[in-house]
């Protein structure tokens, strides 16, 4: 917010922005509702300052995925992010999910592998994995996934989660 007080066209910020009032239904306890419409909001800036940016395709598809339910447009969004920036790892991790949710965890596996390959160092990378290779009932990759998130970034909780749902 510091960032578009200084320049209101600066996309990345409003991206960021979007992204986390797209994922703070997931990631926490934000009241969907209230989080959909500044979602919308902070993602129509973001695609008003630079609709061209691999970012802003990805808050797009993260506001399709989580808030809209909008399954086809998302992987289109996060396919066109790809497209922009290959070396984006978020825009593969995020096609990675909606691919799984969407039962296509074959696709998904190769995309999550790309995302680890591009920023391996991402603990939400691998936790993500983590929950990819649950839901492809692959519980031994799920709790290796989880283990190396919390390797790390000890402190960040969905690698934890990721580990218990796969130990329980």
């Amino acid at each position: 917010r510091a960032a578009i007080a200084l320049d209101n066209d600066y996309a990345l910020a409003w991206s960021g922005i979007a992204d986390a009032n797209s994922t703070g239904p997931v990631n926490g306890d934000a009241e969907p509702l209230f989080s959909r419409r500044l979602a919308r909001e902070t993602v129509n800036e973001a695609v008003r300052a630079d609709a061209g940016l691999a970012e802003v395709q990805t808050s797009q598809g993260l506001l399709n995925v989580w808030l809209e339910w909008n399954w086809p447009l998302a992987e289109q969004q996060f396919r066109q992010a790809i497209v922009l920036n290959p070396g984006y790892a978020l825009a593969h991790v995020a096609l990675s999910n909606v691919l799984s949710l969407s039962g296509r965890h074959g696709d998904a596996t190769e995309e999550s592998t790309r995302a680890r390959q591009l920023d391996p160092l991402d603990p939400v990378v691998h936790a993500i994995s983590s929950q990819l290779a649950f839901q492809r009932r692959d519980y031994s990759s799920a709790s290796a996934h989880a283990r190396q998130a919390i390797q790390i970034d000890s402190e960040l909780w969905i690698g934890h989660g990721q580990l218990g749902q796969t130990l329980a």
